[in-house]
């Protein structure tokens, strides 16, 4: 059903069993563009390691990551340093998990509200201001 003010003309019906969109598609061979890229980050130009002084083939992808070091080191970014850190040991994940205490065991026990939440947590040594626990 067309809405009011539509032009009926316009609508066309669904496409039937085994019809496509796009009959063309991509042409074959063409390359999306993380393949591009990877081919870019992957050619070899002479250069010097800044940090071992020796001289060789290092790719564009390498030559980036000794960019960012000396950055990290030199300059102190800490973007550099964080994209250092999280290239070799993964990215840190903030999860904090908060959980009551055993002594809260029935339900007439277990705090209901979020007001009786947060008194049970102040009295824990958690900042429920700061999301925190008091050292």
């Amino acid at each position: 059903m067309a809405k009011a003010g539509g032009n009926p003309k316009n609508l066309k019906p669904p496409f039937k069993k085994g019809e496509v969109a796009n009959p063309r598609g991509r042409p074959k061979g063409s390359q999306n563009r993380q393949t591009v890229i990877r081919d870019v980050l992957g050619c070899l130009f002479d250069g010097k390691n800044p940090f071992t002084k020796e001289t060789g083939k290092y790719s564009v992808a390498e030559r980036m990551i000794f960019r960012q070091a000396i950055n990290a080191i030199k300059d102190g970014d800490l973007k550099a340093v964080e994209f250092l850190f999280d290239g070799a040991y993964g990215k840190v994940t903030d999860s904090a998990k908060i959980t009551l205490d055993a002594e809260v065991k029935t339900e007439e026990h277990r705090p209901r509200t979020r007001a009786e939440i947060r008194e049970h947590l102040k009295g824990k040594g958690f900042d429920v201001d700061t999301r925190t626990f008091i050292k």
